[in-house]
């Protein structure tokens, strides 16, 4: 078993945006008598700043907890606050889903997104998360055992993590058979109209 947390450091910069955003955005409608449209726009960004605020520090508090069974999301200092908690079985694994988000036009820098589903629960685990490769591999062996159908772009993913090959140097076969089939193209009619 092992726990995985968000670093302070990688959070940092998203509590500055956030802050920033909160008090440029409300600190005109505190100080200022603004109109009723300067008060929407500013107003609607203020909310817009403090909502991700609040995601990075939901990210901030939780915990994620690998083990053989499965994966559970816990807040790290408030436990009694049950809408942070989330546990995933891995029998009970129905989607895995492996996105890369890019933050300049080459693709050479960028997160990644591990979207996990089940058992009612919706998990999402970004890859500033310490420990987040073996995350990835644990949820991918499940989504394997599962029988669970991967999209070209979650197989391309999972090679740019050498997450793929790995797995199939231990016997999971070829990854291009890990994806979902492609549908046979529907050939024409042959009646004119």
């Amino acid at each position: 078993m092992s726990e995985h947390r968000y670093p302070l450091d990688s959070l940092t910069g998203d509590y500055l945006r956030a802050g920033a955003g909160v008090t440029l955005c409300g600190g005109p409608l505190v100080l200022v008598n603004v109109g009723f449209w300067p008060f929407v726009v500013l107003g609607g960004l203020t909310t817009l700043f403090a909502y991700f605020g609040w995601r990075t520090w939901r990210r901030h508090m939780t915990v994620l907890t690998l083990s053989e069974t499965g994966v559970a999301a816990h807040s790290q200092k408030l436990p009694q606050l049950s809408w942070l908690n989330a546990t995933l079985p891995w029998p009970e694994l129905r989607r895995y889903k492996l996105s890369y988000f890019s933050t300049k036009r080459d693709k050479s820098d960028g997160w990644m997104q591990l979207t996990l589903r089940g058992a009612g629960r919706k998990l999402q685990i970004d890859s500033a998360i310490e420990g987040f490769d073996e995350l990835a591999r644990q949820a991918f062996r499940a989504a394997r055992r599962n029988g669970i159908e991967l999209s070209q772009t979650t197989l391309g993913n999972l090679d740019a993590i050498r997450i793929a090959d790995s797995e199939a140097s231990e016997g999971w076969g070829d990854p291009a058979d890990w994806a979902a089939p492609r549908p046979e193209p529907s050939s024409p009619s042959g009646s004119d109209r």
